[in-house]
């Protein structure tokens, strides 16, 4: 739409009636005003009546701007995409990280298909029990019809723990005053009516109890060769269909489902024992029963965040065996397939982007929200800094809370739809106090306070040029063992294949400082002096000439950010020494600043 005040219907038309039309008008689309001139307040009267009437995107860009308007328009269908996800994937897993996303789209559908149990592992609040109930309810999943029975397996005491897997009889102790089936059997498909319940009595045993709550019963024996026409399939063992006067399983044809044990890594032993039997196909016998085991027929979803790696599992076989864990027999009999979910801080999406960034935006376009622009970008730079190695810990559950606290916050506005960088920074206040948080406010390191994301040496304050030089020594060790590694590929080549993710500052400074030449004439550099040297370092950021004084200025914030960020600086950590043996030196496996006993 254009004002075009030498029309004779447009005569007296202002800007500001012209823009409430425009907003009645298409009251949903995102609104770009395009002029040659915001002055004389026309600016603050356009924010005030867009905060006023719409909760859309809108921009003010000045003339020229055809190119400023294709770059808002990205912005503008993006948030439209995310407010308005395509129908089909409605039912899809939130996470756009590449690597559960591979999970999702590719193993997903084999693993429902195979009826095999699954154990997931991962941190709290990654999505263990959201892929569980992925899994159960695939079209491809044969238990898909059945119920769907969670279990903390935690949240038990051990006493318990048996009833609730299996059961129990009426009167098998003390408070038992009724039959129970047990998570197994309920997961298989087992019902009972709260009339069935209320009709338990002593005289009522527990096998006629049963008939009753599934119409029918059968009986089997455990098979030992190949399948026929009258054997069953339960719980991938095979069993011969058999009288009563021979039984020694029962079961019941129902519709079966899955049994997901949350938390597996707190079962105490004595009830993995207990479930070594039930997953090996021996049936499972309820508290107080006496008569032909019974067979569960569900898939199994284990869950645990206690393991990373099998040096985790306990194997209660050895006399001087790990106390930590869970046993190695029961992991192997629930690792038919297993699935590891990264932890939020690692998540990246195809551009290689963290994926709670996006899941911001797409929660705030949910919520007819935006992030004021670049003030996402610029909190996201400051706030992973400050929480180098503790980003996330309590993955989705927390970076759900802190999007309900920013969210609060910036509906107090009344009438403004935005999300503003100091509402994500007061947001963040309030969680337990991280142990260096005091320290990191006295060091001021934060990053990025324009909104752009050009980042020149202008940009950096002393500690940002920290950060920068440690990158750059981390990006010449990098390249220097790539050729040790692959002598035979040349440097060349080397750079041209350089995946700079590992080395993490970010994406911007390393698109500054790491220009082809520049990294060519500083790896040249180091290896002709045979070790990285304080003339490379600076070649690579770009500096006239070495600043011998430099590190002497900076040891003690140099020490501070290599210490508290020594995973990913470890390995440099010799050569920060011997670029200035004045100023640190190593003791313990940290740096140490001499004359100050940091």
């Amino acid at each position: 739409m254009k004002v075009d005040v030498k029309e004779q219907k447009n005569a007296g038309a202002g800007g500001d009636n012209f823009m409430k039309i425009a907003l009645q008008k298409y009251p949903g689309a995102p609104i770009a005003v395009i002029s040659a001139f915001f002055g004389n307040d026309w600016g603050t009267r356009l924010t005030r009546l867009f905060m006023e009437t719409t909760s859309c995107l809108y921009a003010h860009i000045e003339k020229p701007g055809e190119l400023k308007l294709k770059d808002w328009a990205k912005r503008a269908l993006q948030y439209y995409h995310l407010k308005y996800p395509p129908k089909a994937s409605a039912s899809h897993y939130h996470s756009e990280d590449v690597r559960v996303r591979k999970i999702v789209n590719e193993l997903l559908p084999v693993v429902a298909s195979s009826s095999l149990p699954v154990f997931i592992i991962g941190e709290t609040g990654t999505g263990k029990e959201d892929i569980a109930r992925l899994i159960h309810n695939h079209p491809e999943n044969p238990f898909r019809n059945g119920p769907f029975v969670a279990v903390n397996c935690a949240a038990v005491n051990d006493e318990l723990l048996l009833s609730e897997l299996f059961g129990h009889v009426h009167g098998a102790y003390t408070g038992a005053h009724a039959h129970r089936l047990g998570w197994f059997l309920e997961a298989s498909g087992w019902n009972y009516d709260t009339q069935n319940k209320a009709k338990t009595t002593p005289n009522v045993s527990y096998l006629p109890w049963l008939e009753s709550c599934n119409k029918q019963i059968k009986y089997a024996t455990k098979a030992k060769d190949s399948t026929n026409t009258e054997d069953v399939i339960l719980m991938n063992n095979i069993y011969h269909i058999a009288d009563e006067s021979h039984a020694e399983y029962v079961f019941a044809d129902t519709h079966p489902g899955t049994l997901f044990l949350d938390e597996i890594g707190d079962l105490t032993p004595s009830a993995e024992v207990a479930l070594l039997r039930a997953l090996d196909g021996y049936g499972i016998r309820p508290l107080g029963y006496t008569g032909p085991a019974l067979l569960p027929h569900c898939c199994i979803i284990a869950a645990t965040n206690r393991i990373k790696n099998t040096s985790d599992l306990r194997d209660d076989t050895m006399s001087n065996g790990s106390k930590k864990g869970i046993r190695k027999e029961l992991y192997h009999r629930l690792a038919g397939w297993v699935l590891e979910l990264p932890p939020l801080r690692e998540r990246r999406t195809k551009d290689r982007s963290m994926e709670w960034i996006m899941s911001l935006e797409k929660w705030a376009a949910r919520d007819s929200l935006h992030f004021q622009e670049g003030d996402l970008e610029t909190f996201a730079n400051s706030f992973t800094a400050d929480k180098e190695g503790r980003l996330w810990d309590g993955n989705w559950r927390e970076l759900k809370y802190f999007y309900a606290r920013a969210k609060s916050i910036a509906l107090r506005r009344k009438g403004n739809h935005l999300i503003k960088k100091e509402d994500l920074d007061f947001a963040s206040q309030w969680v337990l106090v991280d142990e260096y948080a005091g320290d990191n406010e006295q060091l001021n390191l934060s990053f990025g306070k324009e909104e752009n994301n050009i980042i020149s040496e202008k940009l950096f304050d002393s500690n940002r040029e920290i950060v920068v030089r440690l990158e750059c020594i981390l990006v010449i060790h990098y390249v220097l063992q790539e050729c040790e590694n692959k002598p035979m590929i040349g440097i060349d080549r080397i750079i041209d294949e350089i995946d700079f993710t590992p080395l993490e500052l970010c994406n911007k400074v390393l698109r500054l400082v790491a220009k082809e030449d520049l990294l060519k004439e500083a790896i040249k550099i180091a290896q002709e002096a045979g070790r990285i040297t304080n003339p490379a370092i600076d070649m690579l950021m770009d500096k006239k000439g070495a600043l011998k004084s430099w590190w002497r200025g900076n040891a003690v914030q140099t020490g501070y950010i290599i210490n508290h960020n020594f995973t990913k600086y470890k390995s440099i950590l010799n050569i920060v020494e011997k670029l200035s043996p004045t100023n640190f030196y190593i003791s313990k496996g940290y740096l140490k600043v001499k004359d100050n006993g940091y």
